[in-house]
């Protein structure tokens, strides 16, 4: 989202089109011309280490992700753009890979994390799912999470307010169970 605004935590799926901004067509019309590829991807990572409590973590995750603004889907109907709602699964995936990884080294640990997550980029593309975001654990304190979004809704500053909201959701949870 742009507009720095917040969805509230219990977000119903709407079922009205979505505007579609004029930077969102024409990076649209760009695809087209040049192929809708991970070239339209924005990525980001992160490498968590030390207590974390992995439910609130997905807790907040979540919800930021039920945002509207990020459930939707881009499609061409009669030579128009169209920014439909997705009634899609949960775009947040949480695979524990700490005892299958046990016996290697930390580097090694990583590297099989970062496989695991790397397989999530074929699932974003603008017609079907704009957003991903995979949380591996790959030792009891060590966790790795990464977003991959489709650049149609989100850029930099989207990523920013993104974390901002999970942070704060985070921390808003964590307080709940104090």
């Amino acid at each position: 989202r742009h507009d720095g605004a917040t969805a509230s935590v219990h977000t119903a799926p709407t079922t009205t089109d979505v505007t579609v901004t004029p930077l969102q067509r024409s990076l649209w019309l760009h695809g087209e011309r040049c192929g809708h590829g991970n070239r339209q991807l924005l990525t980001w990572g992160a490498s968590l280490t030390g207590k974390i409590d992995v439910e609130a973590l997905l807790a907040a995750l979540r919800t930021v992700a039920a945002d509207p603004a990020l459930r939707v889907t881009f499609a061409m109907v009669d030579d128009d753009l169209q920014c439909r709602p997705a009634l899609r699964s949960d775009p947040v995936v949480f695979i524990d890979r700490s005892r299958e990884l046990a016996q290697l080294t930390e580097s090694h640990r990583v590297i099989a994390g970062r496989q695991s997550i790397a397989g999530r980029v074929e699932d974003v593309d603008s017609g079907h799912n704009v957003l991903a975001v995979t949380c591996v654990r790959i030792d009891t304190n060590h966790l790795l999470i990464s977003l991959i979004a489709h650049h149609l809704i989100f850029d930099g500053r989207s990523l920013r307010l993104f974390l901002d909201r999970v942070a704060r959701c985070y921390r808003e949870r964590n307080q709940d169970l104090l």
